[in-house]
């Protein structure tokens, strides 16, 4: 909000402009200007609303002329999607400032990554158990949340458990799994561009998988079930205008994220095994479009 002293006197002013482009919305933009007057007497910390009443370093009165001429309204008012991408004050008399804001249509809607395609390939992949597909009966036991294999040991009958002087290592072996290779591919403003590489970035959230449900256009990955891998990126001028292209690439598991592990205690008799499945040990994250691409 705008200290309430300092006013707009002239709003769409002579200089402004607007462009349609009838093939290509990205082409669009427009200009606005507006005249903007100071309060003259008021000083930094005198109670107005914020961020005027406390600001550090002070907000000084080329951002008070913006603040008062937008605020925090960064839109088109007659051009939805066009969005403020440079605003500037001018100086033109001791209170006076004519404020420029400059409108482009961007798909990252000014701040968020916006995707554009996304490319999903499905592969074979295993995971490590050592209990068999079936019981002494011969009947198919899975875990219905897993989706690994419950039944036996391999040569041992219903309910035994693997003995701890074993080679328990030989029991080991690879269960089929399916997954897929997941890439969506976004184009990013500069500020959003620059966030990747920071703490709270996408790129510090490698090797995390999703702690929520995650959905791109029709398709909706299962929490859990969705591990970020990384990204790469591509910065190019098209047109005198830098764009920020970056691919996203996940690894999707349809049934989570989960393997086998030898257990022992509580139930399971004194020297020896149990298995349980049990969720692999990645820290999960929030995926969201402040972090990653969302259609």
């Amino acid at each position: 909000m705008a200290n309430p002293q300092d006013v707009v006197i002239a709003d769409d002013i002579y200089g402004g402009r607007m462009r349609l482009n009838p093939n290509s919305d990205e082409r669009s933009y427009a200009t606005r200007r507006f005249r903007v007057r100071l309060e003259p007497d008021w000083v930094e910390g005198t109670g107005a609303d914020a961020p005027f009443d406390s600001a550090t370093p002070p907000v000084g009165k080329q951002r008070r002329a913006i603040l008062a001429a937008v605020g925090t309204d960064y839109t088109h008012p007659n051009l939805p999607g066009l969005v403020i991408q440079d605003i500037t004050a001018s100086q033109v008399g001791p209170y006076d400032f004519d404020v420029q804001a400059d409108y482009f249509r961007t798909d990252s809607g000014g701040l968020s990554a916006a995707a554009k395609s996304v490319q999903v390939t499905t592969r074979s992949s295993s995971v490590p158990v050592y209990r068999t597909q079936f019981n002494a009966a011969g009947t198919s036991s899975i875990n219905p949340t897993s989706n690994l294999p419950a039944g036996n040991f391999a040569g041992l009958g219903d309910g035994q458990f693997l003995p701890r002087g074993a080679n328990y290592e030989s029991w080991k072996y690879e269960w089929p799994v399916t997954e897929a290779l997941v890439q969506i591919s976004a184009e990013l403003n500069l500020t959003t561009y620059a966030s990747l590489f920071t703490g709270s970035g996408a790129l510090a959230y490698v090797n995390y998988y999703n702690s929520n449900n995650y959905t791109y256009d029709t398709i909706t990955f299962s929490a859990k079930t969705l591990k970020f891998l990384g990204l790469s990126t591509n910065s190019s001028i098209v047109g005198g205008n830098r764009t920020y292209s970056v691919s996203y690439t996940y690894l999707w598991r349809p049934w989570g994220w989960y393997e086998q592990k030898l257990v022992s205690g509580g139930a399971v008799p004194s020297g020896y095994f149990a298995t349980s499945d049990v969720e692999s040990s990645y820290p999960r994250v929030t995926f969201n479009s402040g972090l990653f691409p969302d259609a």
